[in-house]
């Protein structure tokens, strides 16, 4: 019986590995149950939530959303979505303070137009009227001065200049009665200016705390939009949120639409066309499986806090100055403190030791772009140190409950850092998206040989 079982697993473990490599039919076989595309089945959908105040119908939105799929199945010509009204994929309209004050921006924006077209021909009939009457006043002092040349003018030709004199005169105060009135009006149109301008800012201020117009929710499988401003931007931001949906990270370049903010572009970039086809590719489900396990076993370990006095603490902070891509100056509890991010590390641009580095001003421009002046979160990480050898802090920055540290390696504008093999609670995620940055060639990834 052993020999039985011996022979059989002999058989097993050469024959198929001999099958493998010489028989084509069956290599052909056997790949269809070892290597898959996360694109082999498109994902399923339906429409959620839809705030009626977006004034946006079902079908209107339904049309959108295929708009937006079509910029990425026109890539590769492959189904990837599907409308089912059972699917899993969510997409929902919230309207938020954003939305709100986009359409107050819209109707002020109308009335200004309106306001100002009223007042502007207002003005032309007030000028002309004035220039009608300056002539008949001119007019009539002529005649006036005439008469007195002549030694006087005859009672019935006086009565007629008296007579003309008092029309005038009340002309006058009708002009006069008119430019108060304009004066008004040009009042309450700077008052509606104003008003659209506060507005504008209040609107800007919003965009700057939460800067995604959209977002994709992969536990809850929902793709939520939160403001549109036009019929581009809405798909742009749609294909954005499934491009996340397929596992596609932000890119850098503006053009794309996996850009982090929106823009009007609703054409796949060369770097999104890269990125669908790295995100399609065939991989071996072993492969897969045993990264997988890996990368679990890492979170697991790094999830036991060393120090459960700092484990996950989060203090809000304002940024007072950014000094390059990976070294901030905050404002938090009435003192200033220079925080080092954890597990980045951008090209240097201040250290006199050293030339400035490749990408290294493009880094800290981007810095400075997202973080200037604004409120954050400083998150610590209880695996690391509070305060590097030069007196840091160190901490992950989150804004609007993104991380910053991760935003700066998917646009390929810092590196993966771990500092003396010392593992980081978010090791894992930023090795990934590392890799995922400089297979897509973005950043420095396509500007630096190094």
């Amino acid at each position: 019986m052993k020999k039985i079982i011996y022979i059989s697993f002999f058989s097993f473990f050469v024959l198929m590995p001999f099958l493998y490599f010489t028989y084509s039919p069956f290599t052909a076989f056997l790949n269809t149950y070892i290597y898959f595309s996360s694109c082999d089945a498109p994902l399923n959908y339906r429409i959620g939530f839809i705030d009626s105040r977006f004034n946006i119908a079902q079908d209107e939105f339904l049309q959108d959303i295929k708009d937006g799929e079509a910029i990425w199945e026109n890539i590769n010509a492959k189904n990837m979505f599907d409308y089912d009204a059972q699917g899993e994929l969510s997409f929902n309209l919230k309207y938020d303070n954003r939305q709100s004050l986009n359409t107050q921006i819209g109707e002020l924006e109308g009335k200004l137009d309106n306001g100002k077209s009223i007042l502007e021909s207002n003005i032309e009939d007030y000028e002309n009227l004035v220039d009608q009457f300056n002539q008949r006043r001119k007019n009539s002092n002529e005649k006036i001065s005439y008469w007195n040349s002549q030694g006087g003018a005859s009672p019935e030709e006086f009565d007629k200049l008296v007579k003309e004199q008092q029309e005038i005169r009340l002309e006058e105060q009708k002009l006069n009665e008119m430019s108060g009135n304009l004066n008004l009006s040009t009042t309450h149109y700077n008052t509606q200016v104003g008003e659209l301008n506060a507005t504008v800012d209040s609107f800007k201020k919003e965009l700057s705390l939460r800067p995604e117009e959209g977002l994709y929710d992969g536990k809850e499988q929902e793709i939520t939009i939160y403001i549109t401003s036009s019929k581009n931007e809405l798909i742009h931001t749609l294909a954005h949120e499934m491009g996340h949906a397929l596992g596609i990270k932000h890119m850098s370049n503006s053009k794309s639409i996996m850009f982090p903010f929106s823009t009007q572009e609703i054409t796949a970039s060369s770097e999104d066309e890269e990125a669908l086809r790295i995100v399609c590719q065939k991989q071996n489900k072993f492969k897969v499986f045993a990264v997988n396990l890996y990368s679990r076993f890492q979170d697991i370990v790094q999830s036991f806090p060393t120090d459960n006095s700092r484990a996950g603490v989060k203090e809000a902070a304002k940024v007072i100055k950014v000094i390059d891509g990976d070294t901030v100056m905050v404002l938090m509890n009435n003192k200033e403190e220079v925080v080092r991010l954890i597990g980045i590390d951008t090209p240097e641009v201040l250290d006199e030791r050293k030339p400035v580095q490749c990408f290294g001003k493009q880094a800290s421009d981007k810095a400075k772009e997202v973080l200037n002046g604004k409120i954050i979160e400083l998150e610590d990480d209880s695996t690391q140190s509070n305060r590097d050898e030069y007196g840091r802090l160190l901490r992950y920055i989150l804004l609007n409950n993104l991380n910053f540290n991760k935003l700066m390696i998917d646009g390929g504008f810092a590196r993966e850092y771990t500092f003396k093999n010392n593992f980081y609670k978010h090791q894992s995620e930023f090795t990934k998206a590392e890799k995922k940055a400089r297979e897509s060639k973005i950043g420095l990834w396509s500007k630096c040989s190094k």
